[in-house]
């Protein structure tokens, strides 16, 4: 299905069939910085095909981009550097992220859950659509999954030695990556990863045990989070670009990531309503552009607004305008996505209840109304908050979806047999 859905939107490209829409190499307006990690993956591709493996290793890139260029190595060749030629890679990114949707809801709630789970994200219109471009966010969103794997694996369930040695050895090294390919997610999941230690202290209570390897686990992971970030002087290999480097662009994540956690916010907020200036810049979902904050008060009073804009914008008003990106069939799809959201974020509701006894459920409680609430109070276009909040919407329809097999597992019995009996 991926590979169809890469293949149509390729074709549609390179015939033109929608030109305002897509490019000759299926690359999409609403995702135009994949215009940018394309050409520095090709660029990476001729060094690693002319220079050799050294010159690669020496090139200054995203590692997402790094990815891609192993991909076009071999690929583009025959097809050329396309949609087509990273598809490999973003196939095997979305496979391992429906297989653990499935894990997780597999864990928390069960089989049938976790089956409408993992077809709800295989089938959720927009998400698929981006898995076919040169993103970051399929990278991004495999990690995240894998950390809550790991994190809900800690919660409900008694790690043996070798378990023990795994999961703090993989779980290390995908917080690593994580803060590689988007650093501005670093605070989110170090309050992840402090949620996480407070929960196994409360298993640890509840069962009146000493779990060793799962405390030993958490303990790696609250390593992790504070060796890691004293690596920033090697920033520009993992979220700059070379043009970056050559032309010594400061990048906002290197401005920002010695500052207080107010003062990141702010910096990040005013860095979004400062592009707004750019003469290149096209965006018709702006919300919010005249509020900038000026103290930590401003701050808190605004987190209900920025909750809002995270779980529920755009707004049904938004969702038969015409988008400036992506015209008015785009919006009306998101609309649409948006209508099955808030009826996912109201069976969430009742997954929690059902499983309240849970940890994991408040885990991802808590992630996600944290991780949209963060992007609420920096992220100012909804078309750019849509992508980055995928990793937590994912959270939601594994509760959504439980809490619809719990709703349907209330139903009353309506079988003709037991009316007989009575």
């Amino acid at each position: 299905m991926h590979l169809a859905a890469t293949t149509s939107v390729f074709i549609i490209g390179s015939l033109s069939l929608m030109p305002s829409q897509f490019d000759r190499d299926g690359v999409g307006e609403f995702a135009a910085d994949g215009r940018m990690h394309q050409l520095d993956a090709l660029i990476l591709t001729e060094r690693l095909g002319s220079h050799g493996i050294a010159a690669w290793l020496g090139a200054v890139a995203p590692l997402h981009v790094r990815i891609y260029s192993l991909s076009q190595v071999f690929l583009s060749r025959w097809i050329g550097f396309n949609i087509l030629s990273v598809e490999p890679i973003n196939l095997l990114l979305y496979l391992a992220i429906l297989v653990m949707v499935y894990k997780l809801a597999e864990a928390v709630f069960e089989r049938r859950a976790a089956l409408l789970a993992a077809t709800i994200v295989a089938l959720w219109p927009t998400m698929l659509l981006h898995t076919t471009q040169p993103l970051r966010d399929p990278l991004l969103i495999t990690l995240v999954m894998a950390l809550f794997l790991i994190v809900t694996r800690l919660l409900t369930h008694t790690l043996s030695w070798r378990q023990t040695i795994i999961a703090s050895l993989v779980g290390a090294l995908v917080l690593l990556a994580i803060w590689v390919v988007r650093l501005a997610m670093w605070d989110i999941v170090r309050a992840v990863v402090g949620m996480a230690s407070v929960l196994i202290v409360l298993r640890l209570v509840r069962e009146k045990r000493i779990l060793i390897g799962n405390v030993v686990t958490v303990a790696v992971f609250i390593m992790a989070i504070w060796i890691i970030p004293q690596g920033n002087q090697l920033l520009q290999f993992t979220e700059k670009r070379e043009a970056d480097v050559t032309s010594g662009r400061v990048l906002i994540a290197e401005k920002v990531v010695d500052l207080s956690l107010w003062a990141r916010i702010t910096a990040r907020r005013d860095k979004f309503i400062s592009i707004r200036d750019s003469p290149d810049y096209k965006a018709g979902s702006d919300i919010d552009t005249n509020v900038r904050f000026n103290s930590r008060a401003e701050v808190v009073r605004y987190l209900p607004r920025a909750a809002a804009i995270g779980l529920f914008a755009p707004w049904p008003k938004m969702w038969f305008t015409e988008g400036l990106m992506v015209g008015r069939a785009g919006r009306m799809i998101s609309g649409a996505e948006m209508l099955l959201t808030y009826l996912i974020e109201a069976l969430a509701v009742f997954g929690l209840w059902q499983k309240r006894r849970q940890l994991s459920v408040w885990l991802f409680t808590f992630s996600v109304i944290l991780g949209v609430t963060a992007l609420g109070l920096i992220v100012i276009n909804i078309g750019s908050l849509y992508r980055l909040r995928y990793a937590f919407f994912i959270l939601l329809v594994i509760m959504g979806a439980g809490g619809a097999m719990g709703l349907l597992s209330k139903r009353p019995n309506k079988d003709p047999g037991s009316v007989l009996v009575k």
